[in-house]
């Protein structure tokens, strides 16, 4: 029997905004499900194994929505702890046990006739694990275990140990920008794009990288992750250090009241670290910033509330799938950022499908970084996995890809 055992930090789902349904809204009726007037599809209609989808307008990015889709038959009943086990799929392996706070077991589906591999007869994810499950892997306690905040500053010390990307710890990019989108209709950034601009030269970017971790994540200066489709290298602003000259340059007569607020989460110690690097960052070109602290979803809620009294946020979005157009989304929901020139862009971009519309999305990436500075990107989060001796088959899709394990 092949079985293997990984950590519960896998199976925890983060999407930007916590709005995935959103991201379907386009399927003929969904608006009205959404807003809980039916409880019927009729944009949906299985046939058989087929799934045919009537949409509202043409949405070009569709296929990439699907990505994430996880269809299920309508009979299946509404439960608010989630559906009971066994809860069968069309995927390589489906839930066969779920005992919760304690263990989800994945069995291998014997009816799967895809392409994916299936290595494994049995999964386990150990729902009790939390930081120790590194002293767990190593040992073989556990097979694997997903990075996380709480494990991230360990990777220092485990490359020391096992090495980068060789047969135990294995650490690549991922979708994952880290953001300070400046709000561009307060009276200190308004209008003021050389402010903007200067900001981005002042931020110290490799000395954020500490407060996730070293190895978890890597510095940028484009809105679009490396990773992500469409994206073109280009240097606009400095990756190893700030240019001080420049930034003071820039923001010479131009610093308005001087203030600025910056909202940052409170959930996290890296969150408070961050904000204290910006603050210092930003001092250096006399711009004072005050932080303010708040819950995750508190503070969300109050960026997205028309007026909130925010210059500067400090945000990470996690894409539910990797397409352009939802990081071009933050910027026009966090920095309030809004141009006649850039929105015909961004809509004609829109309109493109497969590497036209990436390429797009990759042009607007660079000229809008550059040109007006609606936000600072300031890094990328790495994703990365810590295996046990025994396993193989290892790999990165961003997070592991568990059908593809299998065990020496």
């Amino acid at each position: 029997m092949k079985h293997l055992k990984v950590n519960r930090t896998e199976l925890t789902p983060v999407s930007f905004l916590n709005r995935a349904a959103d991201f379907f809204g386009d399927i003929l009726g969904a608006r009205r499900m959404l807003a809980g007037k039916t409880t019927t599809l009729v944009g949906a209609v299985a046939t058989g194994r087929v799934l045919r989808l009537r949409l509202t307008k043409p949405v070009p990015d569709l296929p990439v929505r699907l990505s994430g889709l996880c269809a299920v038959p309508p009979a299946l009943p509404a439960d608010p702890e989630g559906a009971k086990a066994p809860l069968h799929s069309p995927a390589p392996y489906y839930v066969s046990e779920y005992v919760p706070g304690e263990r989800l077991v994945f069995g291998r589906n014997r009816f799967y006739r895809g392409n994916r591999p299936q290595h494994l007869d049995r999964i386990t994810v150990d729902l009790k694990a939390d930081v120790s499950a590194l002293d767990d892997v190593a040992s073989g306690g556990l097979d694997y275990t997903f990075g996380t905040p709480n494990l991230n500053r360990e990777l220092e010390t485990l490359v020391r140990r096992y090495g980068l990307n060789k047969t135990r710890l294995f650490v690549l990019p991922d979708n994952l920008p880290r953001t300070v989108y400046i709000n561009t209709t307060r009276p200190l950034f308004k209008n003021n794009v050389k402010l903007r601009q200067a900001l981005n030269f002042a931020v110290d970017r490799p000395a954020l990288l500490p407060e996730y971790g070293h190895y978890a994540s890597t510095p940028n200066d484009q809105y679009l992750p490396p990773v992500m489709p469409g994206f073109r290298a280009e240097r606009i602003y400095p990756l190893k250090g700030p240019n001080l000259a420049r930034a003071r340059s820039l923001a010479k007569g131009r610093l308005r009241s001087g203030k600025a607020v910056l909202y940052t989460c409170s959930d996290r110690p890296d969150c408070i670290g961050v904000a204290q690097i910006l603050q210092r960052s930003l001092k250096t070109i006399r711009l004072e910033v005050s932080i303010q602290q708040f819950p995750l979803g508190v503070m969300l809620e109050k960026l997205a509330t028309p007026g909130e009294p925010y210059d500067l946020a400090w945000v990470g979005i996690v894409p539910p799938f990797p397409d352009p157009a939802i990081l071009f989304g933050a910027i026009e929901e966090y920095s309030k950022f809004s141009s006649a020139k850039y929105d015909r862009m961004l809509a004609a971009a829109e309109r493109l499908s497969g590497p036209t519309r990436y390429r797009a999305f990759g042009e607007i990436d660079v000229q809008l970084a550059a040109e007006e500075a609606p936000a600072i990107a300031a890094m990328n989060s790495n994703t990365w996995a810590f295996v046990s001796a025994r396993t193989g088959c290892v790999v990165l899709n961003p997070s592991l890809d568990l059908t593809a394990v299998c065990l020496k």
